[in-house]
């Protein structure tokens, strides 16, 4: 039978590689972890997205690396509803939100980009709401396993 190699590679942020045609950039997380917490813009084929999980607020150098990017697709976490997150490495509604409209101002993010919520935590509203309040802030919230298109 077929076998599939992975190969695990060491990144830090600010880090740029090309693995099988995608285009990867490595950007600095706000978050605790055992060593580097890292986020990643990828391309591939024209489609850009970002997959920003376990964050906060951005760091100023996710901004500064995301200079020339535009979004098909942005994954991003937003764990904690209204409730004020324990620490500062996760979102909210209130810090989701400005962390979209820093994405706008950048231009990393415009009305052609698709915003979808993700590492919905326990502390969000029932469905009917989160999708109200999400799409209020230009967002989407699909169910697990949910595939998309870009």
């Amino acid at each position: 039978p077929d076998q599939q190699v992975v190969t695990l590679t060491t990144v830090t942020a600010g880090d740029e590689f090309t693995v099988d045609g995608y285009r990867v950039l490595v950007l600095p997380a706000t978050h605790y972890a055992l060593g580097e917490a890292v986020l990643y813009a990828i391309e591939h084929e024209g489609r850009r997205l970002l997959y920003a999980t376990d964050t906060g607020a951005w760091k100023p150098a996710v901004l500064e690396l995301l200079a020339g990017w535009r979004f098909d697709l942005v994954l991003l976490e937003e764990t904690f509803g209204d409730k004020t997150p324990p620490n500062a490495v996760h979102h909210n509604f209130v810090s989701f939100g400005a962390a979209v409209q820093a994405l706008c101002a950048v231009g990393a993010v415009d009305d052609a980009t698709r915003v979808v919520a993700i590492h919905l935590g326990h502390d969000n509203p029932r469905l009917a709401e989160l999708t109200s309040r999400l799409a209020a802030l230009g967002a989407e919230v699909h169910p697990d396993l949910t595939v998309l298109h870009i």
